[in-house]
């Protein structure tokens, strides 16, 4: 599959492709793949395309969502408690997860468990204030020593 702006996609970037099948569809209606790609970098170029894909006539009905592997999903899954505690958004966006505190805030890119853990703390400590920019690099320098 050759992408406008990008690289071409060839058989050996896939790996392998499972097609879902519910009782419920018909024949005629859409079918989920889960595909394979031989590297995380050629899933992360195909993700990161999807807008460009989606204007291509023949991918019009096709939709795009990123899985993410397993530990990324229990991050995420532990990032999701920061709801708890003040955050407004917890999301994953190209196998990266962020949270912020308000809409318009700066996104912190999750790095582990221990940094939700620590995120937490800082909330339940400071609920009535906002993280900023300089609390993540605090945040960053506790974690790293």
């Amino acid at each position: 599959m050759a992408v406008k702006g990008g690289s071409a996609l060839v058989a050996n970037d896939i790996v392998d492709v499972k097609l879902l099948t519910n009782k419920r569809q018909s024949s005629s209606s859409n079918r989920t793949a889960i595909v394979t790609f031989s590297s995380f970098t050629k899933k992360l170029n195909f993700v990161t395309k999807r807008k460009v894909i989606k204007n291509e006539t023949c991918y019009k009905d096709v939709s795009i969502s990123d899985l993410l592997p397993k530990a990324s999903q229990q991050l995420y899954t532990h990032a999701l408690t920061l709801r708890n505690v003040g955050f407004c958004a917890v999301y994953h966006q190209n196998g990266i997860i962020y949270a912020k505190k308000s809409m318009e805030g700066v996104p912190i890119a999750i790095r582990g468990m221990d940094h939700v853990d620590s995120l937490m703390k800082k909330s339940a400590l400071t609920n009535r204030t906002q993280i900023t920019p300089e609390d993540e690099d605090i945040t960053s320098e506790e974690e790293s020593g």
